[in-house]
């Protein structure tokens, strides 16, 4: 089973990325045509939050919502006012993105924390004074995954799903289900293998028919990653 790594995303790889930096060069030449970029916020400083690797949710009202690691979530309305909101206590480290419910309620996971320091599946709540943080699960490297590194998906009952990048019964990740209440539940194993996929980095889709789809590091026939149902 593996120890705690650094998240893949992490790892800079020179070689491919000089190649890129040589394919874009020439178009970076041509001048976009009808489109145009606004700052709405420009981090000043790591103080709360800077760094952000995920994207952002909008609710109904115009305001985003994000996530940086490891300062947690923030927000940033239509006028460009910032508030950090930060984490539930033990929570530590979200690489993944979020999603907010129809009450304002944001989900997500981190990679680290919890009781066990093996990542969370977290919500925090807005009430008439700030935030509230809940953690809804503690993986433990055990059966039950490790180490989180992708947002969450949420059905019409509340549950919640996404991957783990180890653990589970081979050591490989995991697909996995909270409910509201707490419970994780397994839906998934993957095996070391190259004939299948295996080490999860991103999250999960979820159709009507409740069929899971995402990706893979690793696996496939030439191993070089998969996608997954």
């Amino acid at each position: 089973m593996p120890g705690k790594l650094i998240p893949a995303r992490c790892l800079k790889i020179l070689l491919p990325a000089l190649a890129l930096t040589s394919i874009l060069l020439p178009a970076a030449a041509i001048p976009a045509r009808a489109q145009t970029e606004t700052i709405l916020y420009a981090f000043p400083n790591c103080n709360f939050a800077c760094s952000p690797d995920a994207g952002v949710a909008l609710d109904k009202k115009g305001n985003l919502y994000g996530i940086t690691s490891p300062y947690g979530i923030f927000s940033l309305t239509p006028s460009g006012t910032f508030t950090h909101i930060g984490l539930p206590e033990s929570a530590f480290a979200p690489f993944g993105g979020l999603i907010l419910d129809s009450k304002g309620n944001v989900y997500s996971t981190t990679f680290y924390g919890g009781s066990s320091d093996y990542g969370t599946v977290f919500e925090m709540s807005p009430t008439k004074t700030g935030w509230t943080g809940t953690v809804l699960y503690n993986f433990t490297n055990g059966l039950d995954g490790g180490s989180p590194g992708a947002g969450v998906v949420r059905d019409s009952k509340g549950n919640l799903y996404s991957t783990t990048q180890y653990g589970g019964e081979f050591g490989a990740g995991t697909v996995f289900e909270v409910s509201p209440s707490g419970t994780e539940k397994v839906i998934y194993s993957f095996l070391e293998n190259p004939e299948v996929g295996y080490y999860p980095e991103v999250g999960v889709v979820r159709d009507s028919k409740g069929n899971l789809y995402g990706t893979t590091l690793h696996g496939g026939t030439s191993n070089m990653g998969a996608v997954t149902k």
